[in-house]
């Protein structure tokens, strides 16, 4: 059940170029490179992702938007601290 309209996501299954499926489970998530996920946000924001509808894309962006959020907010505070 969704706690304030929020969901998490435990996993993130992306098909590329080569047809290949692509999972990544929430253990992976912090492992993946920053630029990474600022890329698949933007695919999806240009509306160039087609397979997640509804309260998936709903979840997904807002899981997106929180990861850079907090990265963003970590380099200031880095950034601060030095």
């Amino acid at each position: 059940e969704k706690k304030y309209g929020y969901e998490y996501l435990k996993e993130i299954v992306v098909h590329r170029v080569d047809q290949m499926e692509y999972m990544f489970v929430e253990a992976v998530f912090p492992r993946l490179n920053q630029n990474d996920i600022e890329d698949f946000y933007l695919l999806k924001i240009q509306n160039k992702i087609h397979n997640i509808y509804g309260v998936d894309e709903f979840d997904l962006i807002n899981a997106l938007q929180l990861y850079i959020r907090i990265i963003m907010i970590k380099k200031i505070v880095e950034d601060a601290q030095l």
